[in-house]
């Protein structure tokens, strides 16, 4: 799938579900943090469709005894940056 195809699935999803912030699906991707999680994290800070404040705060609410907390964080304030956020 082209980058082109994935930003139009994320628009059309958003659409489908009137929903402009898709916050709990994109931070599973962050914490699968996969080559392609990180295209679609960074697909959604382009398009605006999730925010960088609520995506830290969503992370916190992870559990610090299952997941790496600050890894994710910082693996996801890279996507941001990548998108131009």
């Amino acid at each position: 799938m082209k980058r082109a195809d994935v930003e139009h699935v994320l628009r059309a999803a958003a659409a489908i579900a009137q929903e402009n912030s898709l916050h709990d699906l994109a931070v599973s991707k962050c914490v699968a943090g996969r080559d392609k999680d990180a295209d679609f994290v960074r697909a959604l800070f382009k398009h605006q469709m999730i925010e960088l404040a609520i995506m830290t705060e969503r992370i916190a609410q992870l559990d610090a005894a299952k997941h790496p907390v600050q890894h994710i964080t910082q693996w996801t304030q890279r996507r941001a940056q990548e998108a131009g956020i």
